[in-house]
């Protein structure tokens, strides 16, 4: 076990902690049925009402800011004052928090300017605010906007997560009439089937929702600097309830096999939860938005102590109270439940285990109430979304770029660093460069290491784990050790060519054209297939990227040529980084190739890709 020296230095308490709620617009949200009702989420009798309702409950929040900011700047002052690991983390905190803020207060400072020194009148920006509230409510009626052209081809969405969400809206926005199967109850995709302590996303709210159409739905989610799990399974059913997608989804069933038709299109033999026979049905053209994370990577079997992260429910969360749990894993899943598990659910004790340390970047920051506001205050602004937005892609794209490159990660390495020195885990500093890796937002794991002396970190690899009558007995580096839980936090097996080989299509998945073709599967689509994850950026932006290409493709007469497969696959060799290649990992199936990151910018993927399908007729 790696030693903790505990330090006397005052800790800070986390002011956003009062604020990481699931907002009120969430609970309210029941599980749908079976038949795909919308029970619960947004209607167009319904979301105006909630719309509003949620600006009363942010308004709210205002008035308590003034006295958070006091308690924050009290409970900080003497850990500013001590030089020391700890000042270090506050240091790069409030550094990368006053950058997430940066185009907020450019523009309420240059508009307040225009109305102070130019001579703007106040009227004309409060009638710019009203008439984009009724621009917001006239998009609400309108909803989707669907060409009077009407396409006749049979197409079949596989899967309900926002991917199939966002290309149904882009299908019926252009005259198709799409079907939707999705194996669960509900939209949401990993959203709706992982309900871990703690969840949520490790991408800033107001860069993962969807760039145009519900500017109410932005809103109601700003209210986190990441929006929890909640928040993005609402967004996502409510997005989805909103467009009419009911109607065209059928819930609980199941692709089970596609067979290539030599005329075009595929057999494809579905199953419902209700009945335990198959039944088949044509489509011209099958669009795969399964996305990467669908099959749980467990280490061990699944018992009644010992489950897969995505298994976890709240109930077995609460069964927790006051037992040793372990936590198998220190990546995106293992350090978001860490806090919750101690803080929420009041466990004895939490063990992290994992090979190795982890690079962080500092997230805490940006969940401070001001930042929320801000990001709620830039919807109403002139021209505020579209500034926030901007400014977001920028970012992003300079992210995505330096974790290629290798260059401007020092502030992730120094971060780290301190972190693990300010808890007494030394040992625990990563010896890997930052470049290739999956960097882990710090919301606040290093603080619940620091202020818990039950939470605690064993470097090394789980060799086996027997599950046991009250608990699992774990052997780890050769020691064994007793637990009353294990939760399994070590991700999901990334690879599509598996996935596609249970349905029957046999095909090399790193022959793939952008990410949306794959070679010798034609009249088949892919939505955040192969090569087009990020570690920079939102994949809802390249969610939009696919469905608007994958509209063109679906216009074009011919077909994706084959040396256009080779180039793409030699380039993404060319590019990616040696560390994404050099093991077995989230990124690599272990062959030396690639199959998951593309290695550049979205913007740069977007370009490359319009410059290819110009060129087809």
């Amino acid at each position: 076990m790696a030693p903790r020296n505990k330090t006397g230095a005052a800790r800070a308490s986390r002011v956003g902690y009062e604020f990481a709620q699931t907002p009120a617009s969430a609970q309210c949200v029941p599980p749908r049925s079976s038949k795909g009702t919308s029970k619960g989420t947004a209607s167009p009798d319904t979301t105006y009402c909630q719309y509003l309702g949620s600006l009363v409950t942010k308004l709210d929040r205002v008035t308590r800011v003034p006295k958070l900011i006091v308690d924050y700047a009290k409970s900080m002052s003497d850990v500013i004052l001590k030089p020391g690991p700890r000042q270090h983390v506050v240091a790069i905190r409030a550094l990368a928090g006053f950058v997430s803020i940066i185009p907020h207060i450019l523009w309420i400072a240059f508009l307040f300017a225009g109305v102070m020194y130019f001579g703007l009148p106040w009227k004309s920006l409060l009638y710019f605010v009203l008439f984009h509230q009724l621009i917001v409510f006239l998009d609400m009626l309108s909803f989707p906007l669907r060409r009077s052209k009407h396409r006749t081809e049979k197409i079949l969405i596989v899967g309900g997560g926002l991917s199939g969400i966002r290309c149904a809206v882009e299908l019926l926005a252009n005259g198709y009439t799409p079907t939707i199967v999705e194996r669960t109850s509900a939209y949401g995709g990993t959203w709706n089937a992982n309900d871990y302590p703690g969840c949520k996303s490790d991408v800033a709210t107001s860069y993962y929702l969807f760039s145009k159409w519900f500017p109410h739905f932005r809103m109601c989610c700003c209210a986190h600097g990441y929006s929890l799990r909640n928040t993005s399974k609402w967004y996502a059913q409510s997005f989805a309830s909103y467009a009419g997608l009911e109607k065209l989804t059928r819930f609980n069933c199941e692709v089970q096999k596609l067979t290539r038709r030599p005329s075009g299109g595929y057999d494809v033999f579905l199953k419902t939860s209700s009945s335990a026979h198959l039944y088949q049905e044509h489509y011209d053209y099958v669009i795969f938005a399964i996305g990467a994370l669908n099959k749980p990577k467990m280490i061990a079997p699944a018992s009644e102590h010992v489950v897969h992260a995505s298994a976890m429910s709240e109930a077995k969360s609460v069964s927790l109270k006051n037992k040793d749990v372990l936590v198998i894993g220190a990546g995106c899943s293992g350090t978001q439940m860490v806090g919750p598990l101690m803080k929420q659910f009041n466990a004895k004790s939490v063990t992290l285990c994992a090979p190795r340390g982890m690079w962080f970047f500092p997230g805490t920051i940006i969940e401070h109430p001001a930042k929320s506001i801000l990001d709620f205050l830039m919807q109403f602004v002139p021209l505020g979304s579209i500034i926030l937005r901007a400014w977001e892609n920028k970012v992003g794209a300079n992210s995505s770029e330096n974790f290629r490159t290798g260059n401007g990660l020092e502030l992730h390495s120094k971060y780290t660093r301190a972190c693990y020195q300010m808890v007494g885990l030394e040992s625990m500093i990563p010896t890997h460069p930052v470049q290739g890796t999956r960097p882990i937002v710090d919301y606040d794991f290093f603080d619940t290491v620091d202020q818990h002396q039950a939470v605690k970190f064993l470097k090394g690899r789980v060799e086996q784990v027997m599950a046991e009558k009250n608990g699992a007995r774990v052997q780890i580096n050769g020691a064994s050790h007793l637990f009353d839980f294990v939760i399994v936090a070590t991700g999901f097996e990334t690879d599509l060519s598996r996935r596609l080989a249970s349905l029957g299509l046999e095909v090399n998945v790193a022959d793939n054209f952008f990410g949306i073709c794959i070679k010798d599967l034609p009249d088949c689509f892919f939505l955040y297939g192969p090569n087009t994850n990020s570690q920079g950026q939102s994949i809802t932006h390249v969610m939009e990227i696919q469905s608007r290409a994958i509209i063109k493709l679906l216009n074009k007469h011919d077909a994706i040529p084959d040396v256009w497969y080779r180039e793409f696959s030699n380039w993404i060799v060319k590019r990616s980084p040696k560390e994404l290649t050099a093991c077995t990992s989230w990124y690599t199936n272990g062959s030396g190739r690639n199959l998951i990151n593309y290695p550049g910018t979205y913007q740069e993927y977007e370009q490359r890709l319009e410059a290819y399908l110009s060129r087809l007729n």
